[in-house]
């Protein structure tokens, strides 16, 4: 637990940019608990590579509703009557944002985090917008806790359970549980809202359309390269084909700082404390991941510019659609076995 945190993160950001090269060289990931319990609802929000591994736990662990089942199950038939039904529990983990200390060591170090929380059932109280009414106030006490909001702290003990789980998985798998395929997946999901909210015409028609070509061309490059290593890592878990430590070693450390890969040493434009191109908080709801937040950032308000501040704008957005470029194709080096010169 770091100091300051309601003042802007400034004890777990002092931290991380204290020991950036250690974390950078081993730090494996980072599980966030803020508050475990405002509500009885399991809210989860992830970097996209760690969701699996959240979703594992959770089969593991008994649910609070209902002893006999996993919290996994409960979840599948809750999300049944939800306003936005899913068949999948991944599709209900949102890509991380900031507000807690996981957000440093995501954004600045490039460490795949994971935060949750019991949060409000929204089914039973629709018109709840945040949490419980007492939050931040000389009424949060103990008894509060234990009288009201979660009676023999069973919720609590579930919260606990469940990070215990994830810390035992990146911890003792011979082989890291990263799930590179669902990074490849949420950034798909950006492109077609890009498409479908015309944000590729207005590239287009202001001059970024052949930056924008180039910089989705490198990211086909790396879905190919992260097929073609899901592809081995799954050879290898079939045949027990890891061999010696060092191979193991080698493998591990391809997956592990993949994630730092995706950071632009200058960081985001305009915003030099978030570095992560690819999923960082919003510039304008810092609690709300985003995919591409550079882009989301440039082309914010863009409509509204006109004459030379539009000229300069876009003239940023090509620079930074050149970066997103040059990521993906490190990226796709990164997890290569070929030598490159």
């Amino acid at each position: 637990s770091w100091a300051a945190e309601e003042h802007g993160l400034m004890g777990s950001s002092e931290w991380v940019y204290d020991k950036i090269h250690k974390l950078m060289n081993r730090a494996v990931a980072v599980i966030n608990t803020d508050i475990c319990v405002s509500g009885d609802i399991l809210h989860p929000s992830a970097s996209p590579s760690l969701k699996s591994v959240f979703v594992e736990a959770i089969k593991n662990v008994p649910s609070t509703k209902d002893r006999s089942k996993s919290y996994y199950e409960f979840l599948k038939e809750y999300y049944k009557n939800d306003e936005t039904p899913v068949d999948n529990i991944e599709d209900k983990i949102n890509i991380l944002g900031s507000g807690s200390d996981h957000a440093p060591f995501a954004y600045y170090a490039g460490v795949p985090s994971l935060d949750y929380f019991f949060d409000i059932d929204k089914q039973k109280y629709p018109e709840s917008t945040g949490g419980y009414p007492t939050y931040h106030t000389g009424y949060e006490t103990f008894f509060l806790m234990d009288h009201l909001l979660d009676p023999g702290f069973k919720l609590h003990k579930t919260c606990s359970q469940i990070s215990l789980h994830m810390i035992l998985q990146l911890a003792e798998s011979a082989i890291l549980p990263y799930q590179p395929l669902d990074i490849v997946k949420e950034l798909g999901k950006a492109f077609d809202t890009m498409e479908k909210e015309n944000v590729t015409k207005t590239l287009r028609d202001n001059g970024a359309g052949a930056a924008f070509d180039l910089m989705k061309e490198s990211f086909d490059g790396f879905k190919l390269a992260v097929d073609r290593w899901t592809e081995k890592r799954n050879n290898i878990k079939k045949n027990d084909a890891l061999g010696d430590p060092i191979s193991q070693r080698i493998f591990n450390d391809q997956i592990m700082l993949l994630e730092r890969t995706f950071l632009l040493p200058q960081g985001l434009p305009g915003r030099d404390n978030y570095r992560h191109a690819l999923f960082s908080p919003a510039k304008f709801n810092s609690y709300a991941g985003a995919a591409f937040p550079g882009l989301s950032d440039l082309l914010h308000g863009v409509s509204k510019l006109n004459g030379e501040e539009k000229v300069l704008r876009f003239k940023e957005v090509r620079k930074h659609l050149s970066d997103l470029m040059i990521v993906f194709r490190q990226s796709s080096s990164w997890l290569s076995d070929e030598i490159e010169i």
